[in-house]
């Protein structure tokens, strides 16, 4: 409880010097600038500083990215690459975020790449591949794209499913 509390009192004390209590209706003057395209260039700066490349090739000198344009065949897998439901996350479209990509605006994982190679360069998508079909379409690269579920609060939490929630 001690954590909470000091928790609480640092975000109410952050609240009262931005003066937050004073006015706190939004200034829906400003709500035709949601989505607009400044909006999305920042929140594309911002996954860019964000992405997470756990390896960049088996040698350090010669890293394997960014990946040549005109490569010959490319495989895109996983489940977040062609899901902007998913790229979103919770707290986006919906409190609990979801699935697809019929409910915002926004370029998929997928959609850059084929937007970004050469348009020589074949690029396959299978959410799912079997070894099977990797090793026979002998691909010059592969990008996976994987994550979580999007969710908010308690529903990620790993105990969740084990509780009986009253």
């Amino acid at each position: 409880m001690s954590r909470i509390d000091d928790a609480v009192e640092r975000i109410l004390r952050v609240k009262f010097i931005l003066s937050l209590f004073e006015d706190p209706l939004a200034d829906l003057s400003l709500v035709n600038q949601l989505g607009s395209q400044e909006h999305r260039e920042l929140a594309r700066e911002a996954v860019r500083k964000s992405l997470v490349l756990l390896k960049n090739g088996k040698i350090t000198s010669q890293p394997l990215l960014p990946l040549p344009k005109k490569a010959p065949k490319i495989l895109v897998a996983g489940t977040h690459a062609d899901n902007l439901g998913y790229q979103c996350g919770g707290w986006t479209n919906q409190w609990q975020g979801v699935s697809g990509n019929n409910f915002t605006v926004g370029t998929t994982i997928l959609s850059a790449i084929k937007k970004t190679v050469d348009p020589s360069t074949q690029v396959v998508y299978r959410q799912n591949p079997d070894a099977n079909f990797v090793k026979s379409n002998k691909f010059d690269y592969a990008i996976v794209v994987v994550g979580e579920v999007p969710y908010a609060e308690m529903f990620g939490d790993s105990s969740y499913n084990t509780r009986t929630w009253s």
